[in-house]
C-alpha cells in the first residue's frame, strides 16, 4: 500500500533559500512544458500530420534546452523540473478522464511553492529524524517516519512561511481491522460536525467562525500598506500564518473523526450532499465551508479502503422527509410517500407529551417531544373549555410547535397576556398566571396551511405552554412578559392565519 506521511521541516536558512530556489525552477518547467504543449497541439489541429504533444517528448525537449537557454537549472537538482514535467503530463491524464480542469499557468507567490524527487538509487534517504535532499544536503525533520518500508517519492512544499515534507511509502503496516461495530449513519450539519444515528455527535470547531475577527484585522492591515514594501510583506506572512492556523484546526478535527469512524464501523453511510448548491446560501455559505465537507467524505472514503470498511452514499434525492415512518407509533401506512412536502410544512404523527389541536374534519397533526421543530403548521382546534371559531379568544387555524424540549402554542391576538394566562392550556389543564406567561415573536417568509391554498407572511406569536413537573415561576425569563411588534396588536387581529 501506498501512503504518504506530511512531516514539518527545521532547516537553516541556507536550506530555506535552497528550496525557494528549487521551487521556482519546478514552476518555471511547469509553465515552459504548458506553453509548449499548447503550440504543439495548435501545430497539430493546422497539420494533423505531426504528433500529439506528450509528457515524454516535453523532458527530452526540456533536457536539451536547458544548456544553453537555461543553464541556471543546474544550480538545483534535476528532479525538480523533470517531475514538474512528470506532473503536467499527470493533470493532462486527469483532464481527458473528466477528473479535473485544463491545467493553467502558475504564478509566482499566488502558487503553493513546492519541488519533488523521485528515489532512484537512494536519491533521499531517510534516517530517524532528518531526510537527505539532493543538492540541498541532510534536513532535520519535527517527526520521524511513521511507516516503516521503501520511500517513493518526496515532495516539498511551502505552507504560509513553513516547509513541509510529504513522503510517499511503499508499506504493509495498515491493512483491514476487526471493526467492533457493524453499522453507523452519519450526518454532516452546521452547528455539530457530525451526528451519527446512534445519537452521539462529534462537535466541530469552527475554526474560521472562530477566528474570523482576527482574520478580517490582519486582512484590513495588509490592504493599508504600501505595495512592495517590507511591512506588506510581514503583514501577507501574518495573514498567511492565520490561515494555515484555521486549516490545521480543522484538518486536525476531520482526520480525528475519520479515523475513529473508519476504525469503528464495518459500513458507514453518508449522504451525497450538493456542497455547491448548498454553498450558493450567502446566508449559510461560510458555515458550510467552515465545516470541511467534501474532505470529511474524502478522507472517510480513503481510510475505509485502508482499514476494510465500506461507505455507503445516501442518494441525495432519496424522499426521506415525505416517506411516512408511522409504524413506529402504530398508525399511518409505512414507505407512503407525501406528494409534495413544502419547507415550512411538517405531517408528523403522534408521539408522547403532545399538545393535539385538531378542527372536526381534519385530520390530525402532532409533534413529538423530543424533537426540535419550528413552524410547524396545521388548522386549529376545539378542546373543551375553549371558544369555537370566529369567537373571541381563538383564531380560525390554530398553530404548534416545540422549541428546546417546551411545548408552544399559538397565543392569540384577540387577548392580552393577562386574559390568555387565566385560561386552562396544554396537557396539565391548569391555568397560566402572567408570570408564566411570554410571547415569542417569530419571523418566517411563507408558508402554506395544510387543507388550503392559502399562503401568507409575517410575524407569528408563540406562548409557553407549562410542562408537568417543572416550576415555571423559577425562570427568571418567565416573569416577564414581553410584546411584539406593532403590526401584531393592530386592531386586536392575530398575526398568522386566523387573521
Amino acid at each position: 500500500m501506498l501512503i504518504a506521511h506530511r512531516i514539518a521541516l527545521d532547516p537553516t536558512n541556507v536550506q530555506r533559500s535552497r528550496f525557494a530556489q528549487a521551487a521556482g525552477t519546478a514552476r518555471f518547467a511547469w509553465n515552459w512544458a504548458l506553453s509548449q504543449w499548447r503550440r504543439r497541439y495548435e501545430a497539430h489541429r493546422a497539420d494533423p500530420d505531426l504528433p500529439l504533444p506528450d509528457e515524454a517528448g516535453l523532458r527530452r525537449a526540456l533536457n536539451a534546452a536547458k544548456r544553453s537557454g537555461f543553464p541556471w537549472m543546474y544550480e538545483v537538482t534535476k528532479c525538480a523540473p523533470q517531475e514538474a514535467v512528470i506532473d503536467l503530463g499527470t493533470a493532462f491524464r486527469a483532464f481527458f478522464e473528466k477528473r479535473g480542469g485544463y491545467p493553467r499557468f502558475k504564478k509566482k507567490g499566488a502558487a503553493r511553492d513546492s519541488f519533488c524527487a523521485a528515489n532512484e538509487a537512494g536519491t533521499f534517504p531517510v534516517e530517524g529524524r532528518r531526510i537527505r535532499l539532493p543538492r540541498i544536503g541532510w534536513v532535520r525533520m519535527r517527526e520521524e517516519l511513521r511507516f516503516s518500508g521503501r520511500p517513493k517519492r518526496v515532495t516539498v512544499s511551502r505552507r504560509a512561511d513553513r516547509w513541509f515534507a510529504s513522503i510517499l511509502v511503499e508499506t504493509d503496516d495498515i491493512g483491514p481491522l476487526a471493526h467492533p461495530a457493524e453499522v453507523v449513519g452519519v450526518d454532516l450539519g452546521v452547528k455539530t460536525l457530525a451526528v451519527l444515528s446512534t445519537g452521539e455527535t462529534i462537535p466541530g470547531p469552527k475554526a474560521h467562525t472562530r477566528l474570523l475577527a482576527a482574520n478580517r484585522r490582519r486582512s484590513r492591515a495588509l490592504s493599508r500598506k504600501r505595495l512592495g514594501s517590507a511591512n506588506r510583506r510581514k503583514a501577507k506572512a501574518r495573514l498567511a500564518r492565520l490561515h494555515a492556523r484555521i486549516a490545521n484546526i480543522r484538518r486536525d478535527a476531520t482526520h480525528k473523526a475519520t479515523t475513529r469512524l473508519a476504525k469503528t464501523y464495518r459500513r458507514i453511510a453518508v449522504e451525497d450532499l450538493n456542497l455547491r448548491g448548498m454553498a450558493s446560501n450567502r446566508r449559510l455559505a461560510r458555515s458550510i465551508m467552515d465545516g470541511g465537507f467534501y474532505d470529511f467524505r474524502r478522507q472517510l472514503e480513503c481510510k475505509a479502503r485502508m482499514y476494510g470498511s465500506t461507505v455507503v452514499l445516501a442518494d441525495r434525492w432519496y424522499p426521506s422527509s415525505r416517506t411516512c415512518s408511522g409504524s413506529r407509533f402504530g398508525q399511518g401506512r409505512t414507505g407512503a410517500v407525501a406528494a409534495d412536502l413544502p419547507l415550512r410544512q411538517l405531517r408528523l404523527h403522534p408521539g408522547p407529551g403532545l399538545e393535539r389541536r385538531t378542527e372536526p374534519g381534519e385530520d390530525r397533526r402532532e409533534l413529538r417531544g423530543d424533537s426540535l421543530w419550528r413552524g410547524a403548521l396545521w388548522p386549529g382546534s376545539h378542546e373543551p373549555g375553549e371558544t369555537g371559531p370566529g369567537e373571541a379568544g381563538t383564531g380560525r387555524h390554530g398553530c404548534a410547535a416545540l422549541l428546546r424540549n417546551r411545548q408552544l402554542c399559538v397565543g392569540s391576538g384577540e387577548r392580552n397576556a393577562t386574559e390568555d394566562a387565566g385560561r386552562d392550556s396544554g396537557p396539565t389543564s391548569q391555568p397560566m398566571t402572567a408570570s408564566q406567561t411570554r410571547r415569542r415573536a417569530v419571523s418566517y417568509r411563507s408558508a402554506e396551511v395544510p387543507g388550503s391554498k392559502r399562503e401568507y407572511s409575517g410575524t407569528r406569536l408563540w406562548r409557553e405552554v407549562p410542562v408537568p413537573g417543572q416550576d415555571h415561576t423559577s425562570n427568571p425569563r418567565n416573569r416577564r412578559v414581553s410584546t411584539s411588534r406593532s403590526t401584531s396588536r393592530r386592531k386586536g387581529r392575530c398575526p398568522g392565519p386566523c387573521a
